[in-house]
C-alpha cells in the first residue's frame, strides 16, 4: 500500500520550472569561432602574443580538456614578458546576489619561473583600461604548485556592483613565467531560485525525489519530503566527492518543498545530491549535460 501512496505523490506534486527564472548574464565558453567573442576586445600592451582561442586536443600545452565544449580562451607566456587584456561585454544590470564564476589553469606542469599573474578586474563605466579600478583578485599562477595541471574554479559575488552595468577585465602580466587558459565564464544569480513548499500535508515518511528534468541543461528541480521539522541540509557533490553547492542549510518545518538548482557554472557530468535531516539520509545521482 505505501509503494502505491509513494507513487500518486510522485504524480501530483507539480512541477516547478525554474529554467524561465535563471537569468544567464554572461555565458561565455569560446565555443564560436569567433574571437574575441562577439562584444569582448582583447588589448596587446607588451609582448608578442595576445589572448587566443584554443581548441582541444592542445597536446603540451595545457594537460586536460576544456571544462565546457572544445574552446578554450588562452594567453601564452612572453619569453621578455608580456601584458594582454581580455575584456568581457558590457554586462547589463547586476542586481544584488549576482556572481562572477569562471575556471582557469596554469599552463605549464614545470615551475616556478619568474612571477606572473592574472588580474581580474571590474569597470563600472566602459571597457577602456584605464575605467578598471576595481581588482576582484590577483591569480599568482605562478604559485599553482607544479605537476599535473587542473581546471581551478572561481566565484566572486558581484553585490557591490548592484544596479550597474559592468565590464570584467582578464589581465595577464608576466615575465618569462606561465601562460594559462579560462574556460566557462559565467554571471548569475545562483540562489535567484529559493526554496518553495508545494505541499503542507505531512509525508508519512522524509525522502528525497529524483530531480526533474534529468538529464538537465542548466536547471533542474529537486523536491524534498519532511515528515518531521527541524535542521535541514541539501548538497551537491562533483563525481569525486567535492561540494560544489549548498541549496539548503535552514530548519524547516514539515511538509513537500521544491528548490531550483543551476549548473550554468559548472562542466556537464554526473552530480550527487544529498538531503539530511534528523539523522536521515538520502542520495540521488543526476546528469548535467552540455
Amino acid at each position: 500500500m505505501r509503494k502505491i501512496i509513494i507513487a500518486l505523490i510522485v504524480l501530483f506534486i507539480p512541477v516547478i520550472s525554474y529554467s524561465q527564472q535563471i537569468t544567464l548574464k554572461l555565458n561565455e565558453g569560446f565555443e564560436s569561432t569567433t574571437f574575441p567573442p562577439t562584444g569582448w576586445k582583447r588589448i596587446n600592451v607588451s609582448g608578442a602574443n595576445q589572448w587566443q582561442r584554443l581548441t582541444n586536443p592542445y597536446p603540451n600545452i595545457i594537460m586536460q580538456p576544456p571544462v565546457n565544449g572544445i574552446a578554450v580562451a588562452r594567453i601564452n607566456y612572453e619569453n621578455i614578458g608580456g601584458e594582454d587584456w581580455l575584456i568581457t561585454r558590457k554586462i547589463n544590470s547586476i542586481s544584488d546576489g549576482d556572481s562572477l564564476f569562471f575556471y582557469l589553469i596554469k599552463q605549464s606542469e614545470q615551475g616556478p619561473f619568474p612571477p606572473d599573474s592574472m588580474l581580474v578586474k571590474v569597470s563600472t563605466t566602459d571597457s577602456l583600461q584605464a575605467s578598471f579600478t576595481n581588482t576582484l583578485i590577483n591569480i599568482n599562477i605562478a604559485g599553482i604548485p607544479t605537476g599535473n595541471q587542473v581546471w581551478h574554479r572561481y566565484s566572486f559575488p558581484l553585490t557591490q556592483f548592484a544596479g550597474q552595468n559592468i565590464f570584467v577585465a582578464f589581465q595577464h602580466k608576466d615575465f618569462n613565467g606561465h601562460g594559462c587558459a579560462i574556460d566557462s565564464v559565467v554571471v548569475f544569480n545562483p540562489g535567484s531560485i529559493g526554496i518553495k513548499q508545494i505541499e503542507s500535508t505531512v509525508p508519512d515518511k522524509s525522502f528525497l525525489f529524483q530531480n526533474f528534468p534529468n538529464p538537465f541543461n542548466p536547471s533542474t528541480n529537486i523536491n524534498f519530503a519532511l515528515q518531521k521539522s527541524g535542521l535541514v541540509t541539501l548538497k551537491v557533490y562533483d563525481i569525486l566527492g567535492n561540494e560544489v553547492r549548498t541549496l539548503v542549510n535552514i530548519v524547516m518545518n514539515t511538509g513537500t518543498y521544491s528548490v531550483g538548482f543551476s549548473g550554468a557554472d559548472l562542466p556537464g557530468g554526473v552530480y550527487f545530491y544529498k538531503l539530511e535531516s534528523n539523522g536521515i539520509t538520502d542520495l540521488k545521482k543526476m546528469v548535467l549535460v552540455k
